[in-house]
């Protein structure tokens, strides 16, 4: 008896976050070929609100792991993680896990300059001195970090590029620099990989 593919389900903040989340599923795994679906509109509030109607439409949509993901933002991680868990309550998708970036999930493509390169296709490596989990606003620091190793010459759109920088990223650089990402990574690992 064959054992069944993994499909994901992935609420977040927006589409661009789902993208990521996507890449980062694919490079964790090595297999493109997982089953994603997610669900995203407007931010924050909007992911809190609906969290609970979206899992079950991913559920009937055939989705039998679930990942939430939501920005700290500077706010209280236990407190967000709470909130979503008390709207996840009649989730029907056992298997689910509900991650909270520190500040942004944009620090975790921060702890790999040279994925910034490849991704973003700039001429040399950004440099990033900084514990990027300790970065208060880690968009608006790639955007910075890519207009200055770029030469002002490419603009930077997370919409656009968080994916591409995640399609590059070292998964290893992410474990030793972003101890949030690492409740994900094992999630991912113990769920999708055979």
């Amino acid at each position: 008896m064959s054992k069944r593919k993994p499909r994901v389900g992935i609420i977040a903040e927006d589409r661009s976050d789902i993208e990521c989340v996507r890449a980062l599923i694919f490079r964790i795994t090595n297999d493109n070929k997982i089953g994603v679906d997610g669900m995203a509109k407007n931010g924050c509030t909007m992911l809190v609100r609906k969290c609970g109607h979206w899992a079950v439409n991913l559920h009937e949509k055939g989705c039998n792991l679930l990942i939430v993901i939501h920005d700290s933002d500077g706010k209280d991680p236990r407190a967000i993680h709470n909130r979503i868990e008390l709207a996840l309550h009649a989730c029907p998708i056992v298997k689910k896990i509900i991650t909270i970036p520190v500040e942004e999930i944009e620090a975790w493509l921060l702890a790999d300059p040279n994925a910034i390169k490849k991704g973003i296709n700039l001429d040399k490596i950004p440099k990033i001195n900084r514990n990027v989990e300790q970065i208060s606003s880690p968009k608006e620091f790639l955007e910075d970090i890519i207009d200055k190793t770029s030469n002002r010459e490419k603009i930077y759109i997370n919409s656009k590029h968080n994916a591409m920088i995640a399609r590059n990223i070292d998964i290893e650089k992410i474990k030793e620099k972003c101890p949030s990402f690492l409740p994900f990574l094992k999630f991912v690992q113990e769920n999708t990989v055979s």
